[in-house]
């Protein structure tokens, strides 16, 4: 048995035992691999999270349109921010849900919203928010998925239809 590490080795060569080019091309695929799955996997982490963040914010808006239905007896128009009426005593929808206006027209996050006036008044007597989703979850699937309408209010963009199953919508 020969010890010295340069001597020749059985196999042949001078004794060098490492790993050969093959080994080390296939340890590199394995490792790419890997990667790529846990790359997937935290992508579709992010989109669900990103889902879970606007449909909060679509509930958040909800609640903020109540409360300017309660004061005001109507829906706005338009979530640009600026809707008021004279028992708001100054104040817009804006106040009551800070922010609404990132929701409102020409957002690019996917929030539409439409007044809508099913009785033909002149008044807003309801809504249909909602926001386009990244991801099919199926823990979304507690939302109204209304279709549009041709009855909106004066002032209010065109309804949108909220059947499709990429849409988180509210109708009321």
């Amino acid at each position: 048995m020969n010890l010295h590490p340069l001597a020749p080795s059985k196999r042949g060569g001078t004794g060098h035992h490492g790993f050969t080019i093959l080994e080390l091309l296939v340890v590199i695929g394995i490792m790419c691999i890997l990667i790529a799955l846990v790359l997937v996997g935290l992508n579709a982490a992010r989109a669900n999270s990103d889902d879970q963040r606007k449909v909060a914010n679509v509930q958040t808006v909800a609640v903020g349109l109540a409360q300017y239905f309660e004061i005001c007896h109507s829906y706005p128009p338009t979530l640009d921010g600026t809707a008021t009426c004279t028992d708001l005593q100054g104040k817009t929808l804006d106040d009551l849900a800070p922010g609404v206006a990132t929701y409102g027209p020409g957002n690019t996050a996917g929030y539409e919203y439409a007044g809508l006036d099913p009785a033909g008044s002149g008044l807003c007597s309801g809504y249909h928010f909602g926001v386009t989703l990244q991801t099919n979850d199926s823990s979304f699937q507690n939302k109204s998925d209304a279709a549009a309408q041709s009855s909106v209010c004066p002032g209010s963009t065109p309804d949108f239809d909220g059947s499709v199953h990429t849409v988180f919508d509210l109708e009321k």
